[in-house]
């Protein structure tokens, strides 16, 4: 009995394939992959070239639509990509690029045998829906207070109050984009800090609540919002299935285009250019569906407050707890932490009369006596009371906040020349070159590579010169690009948009 064609699978035929090119053969049976390229995402048409074979068992899978591959053209994708990364020299934007590649075409091979790999992801069943009215979810809450204007949207913020940058991004968006609510994952051994009153509604979940706590959470919300990745399991896929509107904040480290929830986001509000560009190139070379938004990213100017700066006596690096290391590419070696603070002390041990106060949570047995160690301050903005310009040598930043905060208060500042480091208009930047690294088996990354004498040297050039100009120009930068006032009524509309074209 022959099979049957059906609706949901029709039969293609490999001559009418939008994606098929034929190739120069002698007797004209290969063909070039369009498709397969395009995920590639560089021009290698030798290896996307197919025979008629396998155009034939591509058509037995309907086109990919969105976010997706059938297991034919993602296996094409894989075996180039492997073979890409394992034969391109080792220059950065090559081999991050192959690894995105690697890592998306893996989500849809038809099988697994290297723990890498999965199936397709099916759409949740209609049983999996979690209806509203019988939900009944344990939470703990307190500072009820008034929730957002009736004319505004409804929208929920779900993450951590760290004491680092996260957190204080949760914080500032709690307090400034007058939300509904703030969902808190919360364990007592984290030692995370709770937020002081709040005019949003705050309640605890644990880190791993189920689907049903978290849609009778989301009752009543028109849009959530998070940091850099969902917080807690299921995030995304609930809000999606109750129809309420996802907006993310991303931080590009934390992503490759294998994730499953990003299909499910809405909305990215980038709150750095490049994070914006390498997104918008993700919706063209994978297919992603969100809006890409860039909104340079606020901190509170009244929080920190403007002091003129006008001899550089004094340099300030806030190495926090040096954020995440970065590894070489089989996982086994250290290369760097993010922050740079072993970069800066080699360059400080090259410059002996230059002063740094150097705010860390992480002990250094050594350092040279130039170098003053301190443990940061309860409240982030005392970090920028003493000293005069700002250092930080970040290897990659997801935003970096430190590096606003600083000119915030008056503090002229020198970073890295790659961005978004350099997007932040610094006084003077770090020459660098970029290497690939890696944060996990999943993530490859691009990061600087500084060498301490180009960062001394940086540093002497700076060093007794007067700054009050510059000290000015920084507190005016933030002022009108990276203030809640400028950033506040952007953000809604954005939302506001967001949440009108579901109707």
């Amino acid at each position: 009995m022959g099979s049957r064609i059906t609706p949901m699978n029709p039969l293609r035929h490999p001559e009418h394939c939008e994606y098929r090119r034929v190739a120069p053969s002698p007797d004209g049976s290969l063909a070039i992959c369009e498709l397969g390229r395009r995920v590639a995402g560089y021009a290698a048409p030798e290896e996307f070239a197919v025979d008629r074979n396998t155009c034939q068992e591509c058509c037995r899978s309907p086109l990919p639509t969105g976010a997706s591959l059938n297991p034919v053209v993602a296996s094409l994708v894989f075996a180039a990509a492997s073979k890409e990364r394992q034969t391109m020299p080792a220059e950065a934007r090559q081999q991050v690029s192959a690894h995105y590649a690697r890592h998306f075409a893996a989500r849809w091979l038809a099988t697994s045998d290297n723990g890498e790999t999965s199936s397709p992801r099916t759409a949740p069943s209609e049983a999996a829906v979690f209806p509203r009215a019988a939900c009944n979810a344990p939470f703990v809450s307190f500072n009820a207070g008034a929730s957002s204007a009736p004319q505004k949207p409804h929208v929920g913020l779900v993450g951590r109050r760290t004491a680092f940058g996260l957190g204080h991004q949760n914080l500032d968006i709690a307090r400034h984009l007058e939300i509904d609510r703030w969902l808190i994952p919360w364990r007592a051994s984290w030692g995370d800090r709770l937020p002081g009153e709040m005019a949003c509604r705050l309640q605890l979940i644990s880190p791993d609540p189920s689907p049903t706590e978290l849609a009778a959470w989301m009752e009543g919300l028109d849009a959530v919002m998070f940091i850099e990745r969902p917080p807690v399991a299921r995030l995304t896929d609930v809000a999606r299935q109750l129809g309420v509107r996802v907006v993310c904040v991303p931080n590009w480290e934390f992503l490759h285009p294998g994730l499953e929830w990003l299909e499910e986001v809405d909305l990215m509000l980038c709150p750095a250019r490049c994070t914006a560009e390498l997104l918008e190139q993700w919706k063209s070379r994978f297919g992603f569906r969100w809006q890409v938004a860039y909104q340079p990213w606020p901190v509170d100017t009244d929080r920190f407050r403007f002091r003129r700066r006008h001899v550089c006596r004094r340099f300030v690096f806030v190495n926090g707890s040096g954020g995440a290391p970065a590894f070489s590419e089989d996982c086994s070696t250290m290369v760097f932490f993010r922050k740079g603070l072993a970069t800066l002390l080699a360059a400080a041990r090259l410059a002996p009369e230059i002063p740094i106060i150097v705010y860390t949570c992480v002990g250094e047995p050594a350092v040279p006596p130039n170098v003053q160690l301190r443990t940061p301050t309860a409240h982030n903005a005392l970090l920028y009371c003493d000293g005069d310009v700002c250092v930080q040598p970040s290897h990659w930043e997801g935003l970096g906040l430190p590096l606003l905060e600083c000119q915030a208060a008056g503090m002229p500042l020198i970073t890295t020349n790659v961005p978004p480091m350099n997007e932040h208009e610094p006084w003077a930047v770090i020459p660098a070159t970029e290497e690939a690294v890696y944060l996990s088996p999943q993530l490859c990354i691009g990061a600087a590579r500084i060498q301490p004498e180009d960062l001394a040297g940086v540093l002497r050039s700076a060093y007794g010169r007067r700054i009050g100009a510059a000290s000015k120009r920084a507190r005016r930068f933030i002022e009108r690009h990276h203030s809640w006032p400028v950033a506040r009524p952007a953000i809604w509309r954005m939302i506001e948009q967001l949440v009108s074209s579901k109707n």
